[in-house]
């Protein structure tokens, strides 16, 4: 607790200071001879309570306490004065003052007394100042609550919206649509509900703390405006003088992003895309800026690289999507008859590259439902059932491959199998798709219709591996596949690759992996 003593006179100063021990109470004694030295004080260091006298020469107490109630000064005063001045004490009352002395009652019981009052006062004045706070800052977050809610729902239904949003912005925000231009900013956080929960318990309403904080210091000296249009999905409203440069605006855009990007990613470990836009004119044209950028929030579907990105770069044009795609939709169904697991992914992974170096919108349904009309033609090609073609939807285009090579990976030749003759290629295709079945030389020469011998003498010849062997070959390739990525029961894999006793399974496990399939699990767990 720090006390000031303000007085001209420099004898009373000295007595007050060994009139009590001070700082055995716990106080802290400063003291001024004016009370311009006094406002020094009080400008470097936090005053609780101040005892000030009325006449001095410089500034006197009056002007003091003027000084304190323009700064809205947190502390509690009391004026010193003699009975021949107690006239002022009814002004200094009027001017916030709480108490006051008089000079030639001055005792040390007086002064802790006084003290001891002044404390409970400030202590009360300090409580009813953080409610005040509490109330003010509750207000203002209800008054924000309401103009993003007015925002969001004229974004989202601008046509349906009666709200003139120029004259809302000017009224509600101070932005003047007659000398402004503006830039707007997307910031999509990634894995949103673990980022909440991570960081607040799942309190969203913590959460918005957080990220307003993290605005509030990156755009100091900025007007801006954010709103939470969706989970996860902040728009951010950045406001310019007109007068300004538009290159420089775009410099500070670019900067501001990454700012927030960095900030994000390095403070908070928070991974998200930000999509920002080239300074336009009329905020009432944020909606069009706005529905474009709501076609990019299942970018990250692509993998993109981190990078951030302005909307005008994007190819939005529907026409041009469509022609891409039906190229792609063309290409891919010429590498799916070629069988070649290589060719197909190549094609595949062309197509995901080209979108995202190019910068086209073309939504992830869309490439969607080309991949899987693609796959779905190839597989009734080949008189299988197309239904259960996809079972999830997919995060993202990497498991989307994933899920679409593993429907046509029976149907498809390897590598190192497109050399062969087309009967070895055949066979090989035969076993892929009927490994889960009791098949074996002679099953496989009836479905070619060729002489058993000679198709063992020719598939051994040109693949290195008896026909019996090589069909085990896949089933364990298949078999560590199922424990790998799933907690199938090693009885169950051993079902569902074709083997029908798990002593069987086990033993040739052993044989062609070199472990057995508990091992092989345990070190790939």
């Amino acid at each position: 607790m720090k006390i000031l003593l303000v007085d001209d006179e420099l004898q009373l100063r000295n007595y007050l200071r060994t009139l009590v021990d001070w700082a055995g109470l716990g106080y802290t004694l400063l003291e001024a001879e004016n009370g311009k030295a006094a406002i020094e004080i009080m400008k470097k260091t936090p005053v609780n309570l101040l005892m000030l006298d009325i006449s001095m020469p410089v500034m006197n107490g009056f002007e003091v306490l003027e000084w304190i109630r323009q700064e809205d000064y947190p502390c509690v005063t009391a004026i010193l004065t003699s009975r021949d001045e107690i006239r002022y004490a009814q002004q200094a009352l009027r001017l916030g003052c709480s108490d006051y002395i008089i000079k030639s009652d001055i005792t040390a019981e007086y002064i802790l007394d006084l003290a001891g009052r002044m404390q409970k006062h400030l202590s009360r004045e300090l409580k009813e100042q953080k409610q005040r706070v509490a109330m003010e800052i509750a207000f203002k977050r209800q008054a924000m609550a309401e103009i993003r809610g007015a925002v969001n729902f004229w974004l989202k239904n601008s046509k349906e919206s009666k709200l003139d949003i120029s004259d809302y912005f000017e009224e509600k925000l101070g932005f003047s649509d007659t000398n402004s231009r503006y830039i707007l900013l997307r910031v999509a956080i990634s894995d949103y509900a673990g980022a909440v929960s991570r960081y607040t318990g799942s309190n969203i309403a913590e959460f918005s703390v957080v990220f307003d904080g993290v605005l509030s210091e990156l755009l100091a000296g900025y007007d801006y405006f954010y709103t939470e249009c969706d989970a996860g999905e902040f728009l951010i409203f950045l406001r310019f003088d007109l007068k300004c440069a538009v290159h420089q605006l775009l410099g500070k855009a670019q900067q501001l992003a990454g700012n927030i990007d960095s900030q994000l990613t390095g403070l908070l470990g928070i991974n998200s895309h930000i999509v920002y836009t080239l300074p336009y004119t009329g905020v009432a044209s944020s909606v069009d800026k706005y529905i474009l950028m709501s076609g990019l929030r299942d970018y990250s579907f692509w993998n993109p690289p981190r990078e951030l990105l302005c909307l005008e770069d994007f190819t939005f044009d529907d026409a041009v999507c469509a022609d891409e795609l039906a190229a792609f939709d063309s290409r891919f169904a010429l590498a799916l008859q070629s069988r070649s697991l290589v060719s197909i992914e190549s094609c595949y992974n062309a197509m995901v590259g080209k979108i995202v170096e190019s910068h086209y919108a073309v939504t992830p349904s869309a490439f969607i439902s080309v991949c899987e009309a693609a796959v779905r033609l190839f597989l009734r090609a080949q008189q299988d059932d197309a239904a259960h073609l996809r079972t999830s939807a997919p995060s993202d285009s990497m498991s989307f491959k994933t899920q679409l090579l593993e429907q046509i990976l029976p149907y498809c030749i390897s590598e190192e199998d497109q050399g062969k003759t087309l009967l070895v290629k055949k066979a090989v295709l035969l076993i892929q798709q009927n490994y889960k079945q009791d098949i074996g030389l002679e099953w496989l020469a009836g479905k070619l219709f060729v002489n058993a011998s000679y198709l063992s003498r020719v598939f051994s010849a040109e693949t290195g591996h008896p026909v019996t062997y090589f069909i085990n070959l896949h089933r364990i390739e298949q078999a560590k596949r199922l424990i790998r990525s799933t907690n199938i029961k090693l009885c169950d894999a051993a079902e569902q690759v074709g083997f029908s006793s798990s002593v069987v399974f086990s033993s040739t496990f052993k044989k062609i992996a070199g472990e057995t399939p508990t091992a092989y699990r345990n070190r790939n767990v």
